[in-house]
C-alpha cells in the first residue's frame, strides 16, 4: 500500500488522502540450488562470476535440465539467480553488470559463445558483490520451457580504474564443459566469439517453480510442418510442443509408412522439442511422423500422426519453346559463347539451391561426348544491350562433356556444385562451346522464343577461340532458350511464431515488427505470426499490445533455417488507486467530485456520498488530479 495526503487552503479547500493498492499473484515458487561443490575459485582464477583480475569478462554457464528436473523444477517463471561468494578478496565494483538467459539444445559448451535470442533479465550500473549468497532479482520473469538446457550469459564492461582480484565464489566439477570465459584488460569482452572452456561451474541458486510427477505427459502439438503440409521443404526441421503435464523426453518416429518405422523407428531424441532431418527427404513425397513424449511414470498415449508432402516445385520453366535457334551452344561452328538473363518473377519469384538446367534440342546430328561449360551468378542489369556479364564475375558450374542425341530430347546438364541463389535479382547464365575440331549441321537447334529486351548475346567462330572471361562484342539479341531450372528451394530463412501470456493463452492481435526487413504482421487468432522467405541475416523482432510490455528479440537467422518462437508477454499489472476527498472546512466527505489519472490511458471517476473513490489503473506513470490541484505518482 502506497498513501499520500494534500490539504488545500483555498476557499474551497479539498484535503486527499490516496491509496495505491497492489495485488500481485505468484505462482508456487522453490529455491532450485545447481552444484553443490566446495572448493572456490582463486582471486586470479576465472570460474567466478565476479571477477576483477582483468578489467572485463564474459562468462557463459550451462545447466543442463536433467538437472532441473533432479531437483523438483518445471516449466514455468525463473525471478532470481545467486551466486555464492566464499572470500571478496580485493573484488571491486564491476561496470554494466548483465545477465542474460537463453534455451538451448546443445547438452556442453565449446570454446565458441553461444549466440542467439537471449533475455536481459537483470542489469545494474555498478555491481559489488557481498560475502554469502548474492541474488539478482529479474527485471523480467524469465519462463523455462521444461525441455531445453539454459545458457546463463554474464557480462560487464571495462573498469575505468585499474584491475584488482577476483572473488572467490563456490563451484561444482560438473561431468561437462559446463563454463566458457573471454576477459580482457583492453575491450569489452562480450565482444569476443571464443574463450577458454571449464567444467568448474559456479553453484547456482535459481527461484523458480516446482512440479510433481504423478502421470505419463499428454501427446505433442505439431508445430512445423503442421498436419497435413504440402510443398514442406526436403530439409525441413521438424518442431513440436509439449502436451499437458511434464515431460523428460521425447521418441521420434519418421518414414513414408504409416505408422512411420522406415526413417527413425521410436527413437529416443532426448528433452529437445525439434530434429533437424539429417539428408535431403525425397521430392513430391509424403512422409509421416509421431512424437511419444515420456517421462519417469510413462509414456503419452494416443499419439497423432501427423503427415506432410515434400515439395513438388522443383522444376520452373522459362519459355515455352515456340521457335528454334542455334542457342545456347551452337554446333554449326566449332565454337561458340551464349549468355542470357532470366527475371525473378519468370522464376516465381523463388530462391534456393540451383541443382541444374534443362534444354531442349532438336538436332537432326546424334553427338556424344561434346565439351561445354556453364557459368551462373546474379546482376542488376535488365539486359546485354552494351556488354557481356564476364565468367569472372559468375559461377563455373559444370565443365565437362554431354551428349546431345538426335530427335527431340531434354539436355539435362547437372551443376557440379549447386548455386545458392539467394539475393533474388535477375539470374544470368553463361555457356560456353568451347574450340572443337568440326562442326556439324545448321539445323542441330534447340527449343527457343523471344522476347521484347535485349537480354542476351551470343558469339561464334570457326577460327576464334573466345576466352569468357574478356570476350569480343558479339551480338546482342533478345531470343533465348526454353530453360529449366532445377531448384531446391531454400536457402532463406523464416522466422514463425506463436504469442502468449503469462497463463499459457495466446494473444492475437499482436503487432510483430521485423528490422532489416521493415514488415509488420500481426498475431492472428491462434497467436501466430510468420516472415517467410528472409535473406540469412541479423533482425530484431518487436511484440508491441496495448496492455503489455514491449518486448524485443536479436535473431541471427541461417540458411535453410526456421526459428519457431513461443514468445511470453507479460502484462502491464493493474493496480487499484483508492482514496477519500474530503472537505477542509467541514471534514466531510466530497461528493461528486471528479477524480482523473492521466498517463498510459486516461482514467476518471466521481467520488461518492462520503468522499470515496477507487479506479482501477495499469501501472505505468500516471498524473493525478483532484479538483484544484494535480500530483504526479507511480502506479
Amino acid at each position: 500500500m502506497l498513501t499520500s495526503g494534500v490539504r488545500y487552503m483555498p476557499r474551497k479547500l479539498f484535503a486527499a488522502i490516496l491509496m495505491i493498492m497492489l495485488s500481485v499473484q505468484l505462482c508456487a515458487q522453490i529455491i532450485v540450488e545447481i552444484g553443490n561443490g566446495t572448493d572456490s575459485n582463486s582471486d586470479t582464477e576465472s570460474s567466478t562470476p565476479y571477477g576483477t583480475y582483468y578489467k572485463s569478462f564474459h562468462q557463459q554457464y550451462l545447466i543442463r535440465a536433467s538437472e532441473l528436473v533432479a531437483m523438483g523444477a518445471g516449466s514455468g517463471p525463473i525471478t532470481s539467480i545467486s551466486f555464492n561468494v566464499n572470500e571478496l578478496n580485493t573484488c571491486s565494483p564491476m561496470p554494466d553488470y548483465t545477465i542474460r538467459l537463453m534455451h538451448t539444445t546443445n547438452s556442453e559448451l565449446s570454446t565458441t559463445f553461444e549466440t542467439g535470442t537471449y533475455t536481459e533479465v537483470f542489469y545494474q550500473a555498478s555491481f559489488m558483490p557481498l560475502a554469502g549468497w548474492n541474488t539478482h532479482p529479474f527485471s523480467t520473469s524469465w519462463n523455462w520451457n521444461g525441455t531445453s538446457n539454459i545458457i546463463v550469459d554474464i557480462s560487464t564492461t571495462l573498469i575505468p580504474g585499474n584491475y584488482t582480484r577476483n572473488a572467490s565464489v563456490f563451484y561444482t566439477n560438473t561431468t561437462f564443459q559446463s563454463c566458457l570465459r573471454h576477459q580482457s584488460d583492453s575491450s569489452n569482452a562480450s565482444g569476443s566469439s571464443t574463450g577458454s572452456l571449464s567444467r568448474f561451474r559456479a553453484n547456482i541458486r535459481l527461484n523458480m517453480q516446482s512440479v510433481t510427477i504423478t502421470d505419463p505427459p499428454g501427446p505433442a502439438t505439431a508445430v512445423l510442418p503442421v498436419d497435413g503440409a504440402t510443398n514442406v521443404l526436403t530439409n525441413t526441421i521438424l518442431r513440436w510442443l509439449p502436451g499437458d503435464g511434464f515431460t523428460s523426453g521425447y521418441r521420434l518416429s519418421l518414414g513414408t509408412n504409416t505408422p512411420p518405422t522406415n526413417i527413425l523407428n521410436n527413437q529416443d531424441i532426448g528433452l529437445t522439442t525439434q530434429y533437424q532431418i539429417p539428408e535431403y527427404l525425397e521430392t513430391n513425397e509424403v512422409y509421416y511422423w509421431q512424437v511419444v513424449p515420456y517421462n519417469a511414470e510413462g509414456s503419452a498415449q494416443d499419439c497423432p500422426i501427423w503427415s506432410f508432402h515434400t515439395d513438388s516445385s522443383s522444376s520452373i520453366t522459362v519459355g515455352d519453346g515456340s521457335t528454334i535457334s542455334r542457342i545456347p551452344f551452337d554446333f554449326w561452328y566449332m565454337n561458340s559463347l551464349f549468355e542470357c538473363i532470366y527475371y525473378p518473377q519468370e522464376l516465381a519469384n523463388s530462391v534456393g539451391s540451383i541443382t541444374g538446367v534443362e534444354f531442349y534440342n532438336d538436332f537432326s546430328s546424334n553427338l556424344s561426348s561434346k565439351p561445354v561449360r556453364v557459368w551462373i551468378g546474379s546482376t542488376d542489369l535488365q539486359d546485354l544491350s552494351e556488354s557481356w556479364i564476364p565468367s569472372s564475375e559468375l559461377s563455373l558450374v559444370f565443365d565437362g562433356v554431354m551428349d546431345f542425341p538426335s530427335g527431340q530430347n531434354t539436355i539435362s546438364i547437372p551443376f557440379s556444385t549447386p548455386y545458392q541463389y539467394l539475393d533474388g535479382r535477375n539470374l544470368v547464365l553463361m555457356m560456353q562451346r568451347p574450340m572443337d575440331s568440326g562442326y556439324y549441321s545448321s539445323s542441330d537447334a534447340f527449343r527457343c522464343q523471344g522476347s521484347t529486351t535485349h537480354r542476351a548475346r551470343n558469339i561464334y567462330s570457326d577460327n576464334t577461340a573466345y576466352d569468357p572471361a574478356s570476350p569480343p562484342a558479339g551480338t546482342a539479341g533478345s531470343t533465348f532458350p526454353k530453360t529449366t531450372f532445377k531448384i531446391i528451394l531454400g536457402g532463406v530463412g523464416h522466422i514463425t511464431g506463436v504469442v502468449r501470456d503469462p497463463n499459457n493463452q495466446v494473444i492475437p492481435d499482436v503487432e510483430v515488427s521485423l528490422s532489416g526487413d521493415e514488415s509488420t504482421v500481426q498475431t492472428n487468432s491462434m497467436g501466430e505470426f510468420s516472415f517467410r522467405n528472409l535473406i540469412p541475416d541479423t533482425y530484431t523482432l518487436s511484440f508491441n499490445k496495448h496492455g503489455y510490455h514491449i518486448q524485443e528479440l536479436v535473431i541471427e537467422l541461417e540458411e535453410d533455417e526456421t526459428e519457431d518462437l513461443d514468445i511470453t508477454l507479460q502484462p502491464i499489472m493493474t493496480v487499484m488507486v483508492q482514496g477519500t476527498l474530503i472537505a477542509s472546512d467541514t471534514m466531510q466527505g466530497v461528493q461528486n467530485a471528479l477524480v482523473s489519472l492521466h498517463g498510459y490511458e486516461e482514467y476518471s471517476a466521481y467520488s461518492a456520498a462520503d468522499g470515496s473513490f477507487s479506479i482501477p489503473v495499469s501501472q505505468q506513470l500516471c498524473l493525478f488530479k483532484s479538483p484544484q490541484r494535480q500530483i504526479g505518482i507511480i502506479a
